[in-house]
């Protein structure tokens, strides 16, 4: 379920810097030149998730310390920052390649025969 993703149509793996790196909806694979969409809304979902659980874990901290000690503070920003990191650098796994059907090549196509 989760891991590099793959053209939908030859099956081929992207490595880890074409998934961070491409950008638009619509890509061509570079091995069968088919289009397919990629869906990163689940990689939001996965970094919008952590944020909230950061910010309670935060807030828990906060009300359960009466007095907030610089040492506290040292770790509640050092913690927020790693696991922000860590999930900018897992986001690619959470990627989706989807078919699409081009419309406008079957035209093209129809239209020389």
């Amino acid at each position: 379920m989760y891991g590099f993703r793959s053209c939908p149509y030859c099956r081929k793996s992207y490595n880890y810097g074409r998934i961070i790196s491409g950008r638009g909806k619509i890509r061509s694979c570079c091995y069968c030149h088919k289009k397919f969409s990629v869906n990163k809304k689940s990689r939001l979902f996965i970094l919008f998730c952590a944020c909230v659980v950061m910010v309670i874990a935060d807030v828990l901290l906060m009300l359960l310390q009466p007095e907030l000690k610089k040492d506290t503070f040292r770790i509640m920003v050092i913690s927020d920052a790693a696991v922000t990191a860590l999930c900018f650098a897992v986001s690619p796994f959470f990627v989706r390649f989807r078919n699409v059907t081009d419309t406008a090549d079957k035209v093209q196509h129809d239209l020389h025969q």
